[in-house]
């Protein structure tokens, strides 16, 4: 096969990818190589259609074929990424820092690169696949050696510790950010004011909104939900109301936030009629909401909610823990006792055990 072949192919193979269709490239891949042809040119765009479909087991073959062709060493970025992703993927974060360890300095160097954007992939890839694995010290330890940090890098630090309920270290990074001189953008505020849900800072939470009002953040899905979802948690019922209201596009998040909202604050009335009039489809957090507003409320309230879900059919069938404890309550509240008796049963065959109740004390 000659050089134009090869091209041709390559061709052929970055078409179906761009077209969605990574897995006919694939299929080309698999169907020239049984012929027993290989072109290292290949590689970057078949480790990219493994991203995309996800087939991790060839993008191992593929990496094997690159060390064998010294394609790993040659230089292409693509290859070192796309690979990294794959086993940050797939949690194997060793291997992923093997081959982080193993990239040529150049490019982990921002002065280096003609993107820079690059870069800061490769490092928050390696700081969010540590934080996702739950090993913060070596996530926090990647973040320390980047001697030229963006937003990127900061937003996976700050992302992280928030995901991982590390809500300080959240918080201090998002001001250490700040004084570097970084304007935080919409990823930033939501992991940050989820941060200040966790651990019911709502001074903070009240200073990132008025940073948001200030610099002009659009209060899109995941922004709205987090405003409304830290006010909540924080006590601050009249703030969630303020922001849900004022939001001309509510998603199923939000109605959720809101929903829980009220029924964690007594309002269960005010909760069932927020789930009765959503302008959106209801999912299963919704509908764990409602059970929750509806525990405390009348029977015929609780009997009610009870056939909207069973209709639905969405958490009836479900094996979650407290969709359960909920459920059997709730049919208790109803005095529908033999179904109650019916459900506590089959949670002790399954071994679940309702959770300890938690709370929080925030001391001033």
């Amino acid at each position: 096969m000659n050089l134009q072949d090869n091209v041709d192919i390559s061709n052929l193979m970055r078409k179906h990818i761009s077209k969605g269709s990574p897995k006919q490239a694939l299929l080309l891949y698999e169907a020239i190589r049984r012929k027993g042809v290989f072109f290292p040119g290949w590689i970057p765009l078949l480790l990219k259609a493994c991203a995309c479909v996800p087939n991790f087991v060839l993008g191992k073959q593929l990496h094997s074929e690159s060390i064998k062709f010294e394609i790993i060493g040659s230089g292409n970025e693509v290859t070192w990424i796309v690979m990294m992703k794959g086993y940050v993927k797939r949690n194997e974060t060793e291997k992923a820092r093997d081959l982080f360890e193993r990239m040529p300095l150049e490019m982990k160097s921002v002065k280096a690169w003609a993107i820079p954007e690059k870069n800061s992939f490769v490092w928050s890839l390696m700081i969010s696949g540590y934080f996702r694995a739950g090993d913060v010290d070596e996530a926090s330890g990647v973040f320390n050696r980047v001697k030229v940090r963006d937003l990127v890098i900061w937003n996976s630090l700050i992302t992280g510790y928030a995901q991982n309920g590390y809500s300080d270290g959240a918080i201090d990074a998002f001001y250490k950010m700040q004084g570097e001189g970084f304007e935080p953008d919409a990823v930033t505020v939501s992991s940050v004011l989820s941060a200040c849900a966790q651990s019911c800072r709502l001074d903070v939470g009240r200073e990132v909104h008025s940073l948001i009002n200030r610099i002009g953040i659009e209060l899109n899905e995941f922004v709205s939900n987090a405003l409304i979802d830290m006010y909540a948690k924080c006590g601050d019922l009249e703030n969630a109301t303020s922001v849900f209201e004022s939001l001309s596009v509510r998603s199923v998040a939000c109605w959720n936030s809101m929903i829980s909202c009220l029924a964690i604050h007594g309002k269960g009335g005010e909760a069932l009629e927020m789930f009765r009039t959503m302008d959106t489809k209801p999912d299963e957090i919704t509908f764990l909401a409602a059970l929750s507003a509806c525990v405390h409320m009348d029977t015929e309230m609780a009997e009610q909610v009870m056939k909207i879900i069973e209709t639905a059919g969405s958490v009836i069938n479900g094996d979650s823990e407290n969709h359960l404890v909920l459920i059997s309550n709730l049919y208790a509240h109803a005095e529908s006792w033999q179904t109650a008796e019916t459900l506590r049963v089959e949670m002790e065959k399954r071994g679940l055990e309702k959770s300890t109740g938690l709370s929080s004390l925030v001391l001033t």
